[in-house]
């Protein structure tokens, strides 16, 4: 098992009534892993339906 950490970010824009877009960022740190580089950012968008 390896040590790590997550950070991240986000935005949501009401786009009409119950209607969301999206977006967010990630960066994950690991630490001591053997033979690898595992610390990378992570994008994405996403659209909600809210309810």
């Amino acid at each position: 098992m390896d040590i790590g950490a997550q950070f991240g970010t986000g935005v949501e824009y009401r786009i009409w009534k119950e209607l969301w877009l999206g977006a967010d960022g990630r960066y994950h740190v690991v630490r001591y892993h053997i033979n690898t580089v595992n610390n990378c950012v992570t994008v994405g968008a996403h659209v909600v339906i809210g309810f």
